[in-house]
């Protein structure tokens, strides 16, 4: 491209209300501002009508209107009608980009986007592809996982939203190959329209500890220095495998094993009461629902093992971070997960859902294994193939050769 300004459209991204989301995209948009691209985010924000907006539940989205800077990006936060329910979603990309126009029609006044990228397909990708021809520049979006893997599940509107989709934008970037192989094999029409460019983390950031700050964190919440402390940090939902972690912990009483749980979700409150009321096991659990960044990169470089049974996904950042924090993982056999964990070389793999499996997997990769060179090879493979800086160069290369071969600019 002759000039490098991005315009990242997506409704998930941090904000005040839920510093947590989309956290996966602000490291894309960090990274590539760190590659020398001026990079804008229009990050729309839903609002219900009256007078289901008295709610907390939906008041307390609110987040400033106005502009702001993180880390020298732009980030504006424009309102958006959405009721509630999975029926609107096949007009979400619509009314995202029709409650947006008028800022994004200034916005490219005043810097004139190069390209447009939603972030994810169903939604953001159809308000990435209408501002796209708004401005006659290309349009592109990423996927994530459930816009491929649950959105369409028994709404065949959706499915055909995504083919339109498919059909129409410049590309679509998986956020894994293994999911970009998936995607291709559910839409053979398009495969030649999908690649893949993991979401990727700072691997400056998140990287292993030594073992005194290991000891010293051990002592901190309660865990002895020999403990092998197994840590899970996600959303606390049974899609994530979370039950299954709650039905191994209390076969494990013969064993001196911490579980640490970071999250928020419907499971909570759940995993709160077990720790509380002494439920067998539970007394080695320690459960955090919100961390800061720097005490999450604290629990990655000092846990021993990473925990992450869940039943889909399209990429899991928890998992990038736990990899590229050298850390050893016990992961479900679902094909993401295999982007990032090769068995017995960074960890090992069980059938979803099943604790037994999970039991004595754990049984044996605790008390048996080496791990020093899973440590090892989790970092290595962090470091190959999930810099996120990397990765953002990776794709202005794509991006500058695909609109150059095709005479977009």
């Amino acid at each position: 491209m002759k000039s490098r300004s991005i315009l990242l459209f997506t409704h998930l991204y941090p904000n005040s209300a839920n510093r947590k989301l989309g956290t996966f995209f602000r490291n894309k948009a960090l990274a590539l501002q760190a590659a020398d691209v001026e990079v804008t985010v229009v990050a729309p924000v839903p609002v219900v009508p009256f007078p289901l907006n008295r709610f907390s539940c939906y008041r307390d989205r609110f987040v400033p209107e106005s502009g702001s800077k993180e880390s020298g990006i732009d980030v504006y936060y424009p309102r958006f009608f959405r009721p509630p329910g999975s029926w609107f979603r096949p007009y979400e990309g619509l009314s995202m980009y029709h409650f947006s126009r008028a800022l994004l029609r200034r916005l490219h006044r005043e810097r004139r986007f190069d390209v447009v990228i939603g972030g994810m397909l169903t939604n953001d990708g159809y308000a990435a592809l209408l501002t796209g021809r708004d401005f006659s520049i290309p349009a592109f979006t990423f996927a994530i996982g459930s816009d491929i893997n649950s959105y369409p599940e028994g709404r065949p509107k959706i499915r055909r939203l995504n083919e339109r989709l498919f059909k129409a934008l410049g590309g679509v970037f998986a956020v894994g190959p293994h999911f970009a192989e998936q995607i291709r094999e559910e839409y053979p029409e398009f495969r030649e329209k999908v690649w893949s460019n993991p979401l990727g983390v700072d691997v400056t950031l998140f990287q292993p500890g030594t073992s005194q700050e290991k000891e010293g964190w051990k002592k901190e919440f309660g865990f002895r220095v020999e403990t092998p402390v197994v840590l899970y940090v996600g959303d606390l939902h049974p899609l994530k495998g979370v039950p299954e972690i709650l039905l191994l912990i209390p076969r494990l009483l013969d064993l001196d094993i911490g579980f640490v749980f970071v999250g928020k979700g419907p499971l909570l409150e759940s995993i709160q009461d077990k720790i509380q009321t002494g439920c067998p096991g539970f007394s080695s659990c320690r459960v955090f629902p919100y961390l800061e960044l720097g005490d999450l990169v604290r629990f990655y470089q000092n846990a021993d093992f990473f925990l992450f049974p869940s039943h889909i996904e399209g990429s899991p950042t928890v998992l990038l971070e736990a990899i590229a924090s050298g850390l050893p993982v016990i992961a479900s056999d679902i094909p993401p997960n295999h982007d990032a964990v090769s068995e017995g070389e960074n960890g090992r793999f069980f059938s979803v859902g099943d604790v037994d499996e999970l039991e004595s997997l754990i049984r044996e990769f605790l008390l048996k294994e080496d791990h020093s060179n899973q440590r090892k090879a989790s970092r290595e493979r962090a470091l190959r193939d999930f810099d996120a800086l990397e990765n953002a160069k990776s794709l202005l290369s794509f991006l500058s050769n695909h609109i150059q071969v095709h005479g977009i600019d």
